[in-house]
């Protein structure tokens, strides 16, 4: 099963309004863009949620959503119509192919997507093509421990269904492996209660706030729960590399680090804030400020472990 397919059939991430996200997460970090009319990519959008939000925050911008999935992008098109949105565009693209190179973004963001891609670094290196010199570059990238629950399960879904994804009996396995007593028992515990319940709770928040932002759905032939749990758990392509790997392809690609985007709601999404300052002992901070940022990263995923990184980045000179 490729990851197209995957997304015909469930069309990502469809109803969730990432409204709260953009605020945490991409307008503290945006340097103000030099174009009158700046061009903003949403690279591999899904159902254009996301886009469409950046779209009416920035309303002197155009704001383009590219993916694969005709099956997301129609849905795309209908929220955006739904949304009266007009400086809002969806075109059917293939990351893992040259992009078009008529149109240079002042920033291009892409969440969750790259990771899934067969080539990360071939993703990246056609972005690279088509944003400005002085453009923004903003990705998101799972950690490699944060996510070792899911991915478990992933693989443990992998295994029960024969890799058939598709099949009618898929999600089924998917949900019962979910919540699985035996498998609640056995989670491999990262933090301490009280931080895990800080962590919890930040999720609960977010998760609250999307419930209360969500539209009202029509009747659809896609379950939104089914999709999340798609997204999570039956995707056939999942590239977790270590830090350091991230970084080698960024460079080679021609970008340079900027910037870790922090989680100001300490939720284990990404690294919080004043992650040196969480750092009790004065003689780990000094060692870890010694290092190179590839060093750097790989420490401090193995210290706060998040789920995601999300990270910041611009062309580099060449």
């Amino acid at each position: 099963m490729n990851v197209q397919a995957m997304y015909e059939k469930f069309p990502f991430p469809y109803d969730s309004d990432h409204g709260a996200f953009i605020q945490r997460f991409i307008l503290p970090n945006i340097s103000p863009m030099p174009s009158p009319k700046p061009k903003i990519l949403d690279a591999g959008c899904g159902t254009g949620n996301m886009t469409i939000k950046l779209a009416q925050l920035f309303p002197d911008a155009e704001v383009f959503g590219c993916d694969f999935s005709s099956t997301s992008l129609s849905r795309a098109v209908e929220l955006a119509e739904k949304s009266q949105v007009r400086n809002v565009f969806f075109k059917h693209t293939d990351l893992m192919l040259p992009l078009s190179n008529e149109v240079k973004f002042d920033l291009i963001i892409s969440l969750g997507c790259i990771q899934h891609t067969p080539s990360p670094q071939k993703a990246i290196k056609n972005l690279r093509q088509v944003i400005r010199k002085d453009g923004q570059f903003l990705m998101a990238v799972y950690g490699q421990y944060g996510r070792m629950e899911t991915e478990l399960r992933r693989k443990l879904i992998q295994k029960m269904t024969g890799g058939d994804y598709l099949s009618s009996s898929a999600m089924t396995i998917c949900k019962k492996v979910i919540s699985e007593r035996v498998l609640k028992e056995n989670q491999i515990v990262f933090r301490t209660q009280q931080r895990n319940l800080h962590r919890i709770w930040g999720k609960v928040k977010i998760r609250l706030k999307r419930l209360l932002d969500r539209p009202l759905m029509n009747e659809s032939k896609f379950n939104p729960l089914d999709i999340q749990f798609a997204d999570q758990y039956l995707h056939p392509i999942v590239k977790i590399y270590p830090p350091e790997e991230w970084f080698r392809i960024l460079k080679e690609c021609h970008f340079e680090f900027v910037s870790f985007l922090p989680d100001l709601l300490h939720t284990g999404t990404s690294l919080p804030k004043d992650y040196m300052n969480e750092i009790s002992d004065s003689e780990i901070r000094n060692i870890i400020n010694d290092m190179n940022i590839e060093e750097r990263f790989s420490v401090l995923d193995l210290i706060f472990r998040p789920t995601m990184y999300m990270l910041k980045f611009k062309p580099a000179n060449q």
